[in-house]
């Protein structure tokens, strides 16, 4: 079995929001999530949609939409769901804010929240989604509460993160792909491949996920593996 290394908390973990840095701003990491990881976020949206069954007519959240690109993506494929996202970075919600109106979706809105601490009643959303914001939580435990505290009792959820855990094989294909950034001019390649290493450090493996879950109000979760990613979700319709 091939060991794993500890978990290694991201900076931005002690302050609960990621900033705007001198050499990668938020429009720039929006930029390079558009153009690269676009395949990626409709394939999420379709498990989330077409899988697990989310209501079409329902109300989604997603817990740190970043950008806002999933978000929008699903408000595309699903126009009379209502889409809200919660967001602690104000960076991030600029970025989302202007990405929204440039793609002229008007079911998504961005607000600000902690989701440790959500500001809306129970039952409040026929789905949640997050990719990407686990590692970034300081609570996890208690955001699980949360989630399964606004979620309708019907209510479909994914959350999907980064893995630790990476296989050898995942491993070198990683560095091949993170290499491919740096040939990349129009965008800011190195910090991103940096991003993606300490993302990668930060991300929680499965039995570890699992843990936090059956340590909350969320464990009828089912636990998925994959390449890179590792993921909680509803437990999928028959």
């Amino acid at each position: 079995m091939r060991r794993v290394k500890p978990r290694v908390p991201e900076a931005d973990e002690t302050q609960g929001a990621i900033i705007d840095e001198a050499q990668l701003d938020m429009e720039g990491y929006s930029r390079f999530c558009k153009r690269y990881l676009a395949g990626e976020y409709q394939k999420l949206v379709s498990f989330f949609v077409n899988d697990l069954g989310l209501n079409p007519q329902g109300r989604v959240l997603e817990i740190g939409p970043g950008p806002g690109w999933i978000g929008i993506c699903l408000a595309k494929e699903l126009p009379s769901v209502g889409v809200v996202g919660l967001e602690l970075s104000p960076d991030m919600r600029r970025v989302a804010q202007r990405n929204i109106q440039q793609e002229g979706v008007a079911s998504f809105e961005v607000v600000p929240g902690d989701a440790s601490a959500m500001p809306f009643e129970d039952d409040s959303f026929d789905g949640v989604i997050s990719n990407g914001s686990l590692h970034h939580w300081l609570a996890p435990v208690a955001t699980f509460d949360e989630v399964a505290r606004v979620l309708k009792p019907e209510g479909v959820f994914v959350i999907s993160d980064g893995r630790r855990d990476l296989s050898l094989g995942a491993e070198v294909l990683y560095q091949l792909l993170s290499g491919f950034a740096l040939l990349d001019w129009s965008v800011p390649g190195r910090q991103m491949r940096r991003g993606w290493r300490t993302s990668i450090e930060a991300g929680y493996t499965a039995l570890e996920l699992r843990a936090l879950l059956d340590a909350s109000r969320l464990s009828i979760a089912v636990v998925r593996e994959q390449l890179f990613d590792v993921s909680a979700h509803s437990p999928l319709r028959s």
